[in-house]
């Protein structure tokens, strides 16, 4: 038995306790997101980790251990994200980046200059909706303060999984591996995940392929395989964006087999019609 540790998503207790949320470079807090860089916030999900360990799980999946993003649909019970503007991913992990309190209290870098630089591009994205950030590498190079961020975040994120694994004894973590521009292998770097840092702490990486492209399912897995140093699981999704009937499920299940090292997980399975439970546990 796994237990699903979802880390840094929770818009109860955002949104019951103010002082733990993410916050914009305009000040502008966000329910959803609670800061990795909040004392508070560590404390509580090592209690967790802790606790898991202490039922007895056979495991421990953590799911969103980076900085959250400010964009994140919420569904019917929470309202719809609306935006007209913000043209790409790169755009969107800029209007991400926190400068909430315990940021500032944590941060060891120049963060009002690096707050102002994120200011000066979020405003020229508002003005149009033309992409206007070609790449987050060139940004960077252009303001070493941003590369001072970002390298503030990963370590943030590194303590925490630290303390996480601390709490966790011998209980095997597991991370699901998406953030910052996706759910490639290099993608998590501006929410603070770096696979590198983080790897020595994970015992398994769950690549998730959530694309109806075997092409891309493989290739995913396959690049996980080389950069993490861990067993690599794959996660599926039986989406009808992604999947429509049996004969593309086959193929996008062994492309993905090709390359597995660890085991073929379907995401959200309890959601699954009866048609599409068949296609799973009764393989052709």
């Amino acid at each position: 038995m796994t237990g699903w540790l979802v880390c840094l998503h929770n818009t109860h207790l955002g949104s019951c306790n103010p002082r733990f949320r993410i916050e914009s470079a305009f000040g502008q807090p966000h329910d959803h997101g609670l800061c990795p860089s909040n004392p508070e916030v560590r404390a509580y999900l090592a209690s967790i980790a802790e606790a898991l360990a202490a039922l007895g799980v056979d495991a421990i999946g953590l799911e969103a251990i980076g900085f959250p993003s400010a964009f994140h649909g919420h569904g019917n019970q929470f309202g719809h994200e609306k935006d007209q503007l913000v043209a790409s991913t790169r755009e969107q992990a800029l209007f991400s980046q926190c400068f909430c309190d315990a940021c500032r209290a944590a941060a060891d870098f120049d963060i009002d200059m690096a707050q102002s630089v994120v200011q000066e591009y979020c405003r020229a994205m508002l003005e149009t909706p033309e992409d206007t950030v070609p790449s987050l590498s060139a940004v960077v190079e252009d303001h070493p303060v941003l590369e001072d961020l970002f390298t503030f975040r990963a370590r943030v994120v590194e303590s925490l999984i630290g303390r996480i694994d601390r709490a966790s004894g011998d209980v095997p973590l597991r991370y699901y591996a998406a953030a910052g521009l996706g759910r490639d292998r290099d993608d998590g770097w501006p929410a603070g995940v770096d696979l590198d840092c983080l790897a020595p702490y994970l015992d398994r990486v769950t690549a998730l392929c959530y694309t109806g492209d075997p092409t891309v399912a493989r290739e995913r897995v396959s690049e996980f395989n080389e950069v993490t140093g861990v067993t690599v699981d794959a996660g599926l999704s039986l989406e009808p964006e992604y999947v429509v009937n049996r004969e593309e499920w086959t193929a996008l299940r062994d492309a993905v087999a090709s390359e597995l090292q660890g085991e073929l997980r379907v995401y959200n399975e309890s959601l699954l019609s009866e048609k599409q439970f068949d296609w799973v546990i009764q393989p052709d």
